[in-house]
Parts: C-alpha cells; sequence; structure tokens
C-alpha cells in the first residue's frame, strides 16, 4: 500500500511541476527573481549568500539532470524537493537534497539517456521507505538498471 501511496506523490508531484512551483512568478520589479539553483540551494542550507559554492553546484546538478532524463530543470527540482519532504514526514527518513539529486545523477553515466526522472526518483523512495540507506538504494538500482542492460 506504501508503494502505491509513494508512486501516487510521485505522480502529483510531477503533474504539479509541469505548472511549475519554482518557476520564476511575477513579483514587484523592485524584488530580483531568485533561480532554481538558488532556492533549492536555500532550501538545503537555509540562507545563502549569492555567491555560495552550493548554488554552482546545484547547478552543474541540474544541468547534467536535464541532459540525462526528459523532464525540466524545475520539474526535476520540484519532484526532487517533493520527494525530500515526503521521505521526511512519512518515512522519517533525513536526506539531503545534494545526496538526494547527486545519487539520481549517478545512476546513468550516459547523457543521452532520456529516461524519466519521476519514475527513477519513485524507486529510489520506495527502496529507502523499506530500510535502505542512500548508498543502498543507489547502488540497488544501478545493480538493477546493470542487469536490465539500461546502465
Amino acid at each position: 500500500m506504501r508503494v502505491k501511496i509513494l508512486a501516487l506523490s510521485i505522480i502529483c508531484l510531477f503533474a504539479f511541476a509541469h505548472g511549475g512551483a519554482m518557476e520564476e512568478q511575477t513579483k514587484p520589479k523592485a524584488q530580483k527573481q531568485k533561480s532554481i539553483e538558488y532556492m533549492l540551494a536555500t532550501i538545503e542550507k537555509g540562507y545563502v549568500s549569492k555567491d555560495d559554492p552550493i548554488i554552482a553546484r546545484f547547478r552543474s546538478l541540474l544541468k547534467q539532470l536535464d541532459a540525462k532524463f526528459v523532464e525540466n530543470k524545475t520539474q526535476i527540482g520540484d519532484m526532487s524537493v517533493g520527494a525530500q519532504k515526503l521521505l521526511k514526514e512519512d518515512e522519517g527518513i533525513k536526506e539531503s537534497l545534494l545526496n538526494i539529486m547527486e545519487g539520481m545523477n549517478r545512476l546513468f553515466s550516459s547523457e543521452s539517456t532520456k529516461l524519466k526522472y519521476a519514475e527513477y526518483l519513485s524507486a529510489y523512495m520506495v527502496l529507502r521507505s523499506k530500510g535502505q540507506s542512500h548508498y543502498e538504494a543507489i547502488e540497488g538500482l544501478k545493480a538493477l538498471l546493470q542487469s536490465l542492460g539500461i546502465y
């Protein structure tokens, strides 16, 4: 049952992400708009200065993930934040956004794969909810992909 709930949650996240919850929205002219990577860094660390290295790391990760998966940077960011929140609230699992996104990035070495981020993130969440560590979940997914000839 929990697997279905997690899968439905990811599907809902994907649907909401299509609307771009983190996309730049209309703001007063005096207020400068924040980038997706800045917002992710703020979620990860709290306050960050505009030149904090974590922003560059999120920018790099988003660029790499965008090249590997069909979803765009905003969708990937939204789904990652949603997954982190669901893992924490539903399972009591606290995992950093950087770890989640870096783990998803490690699943594929090729940038021409173009698979669905939502599917692999869902599988990761299921493995984590079944008691696997971050490392075990990522390595388990990689082994599965290798056995299927996808990796």
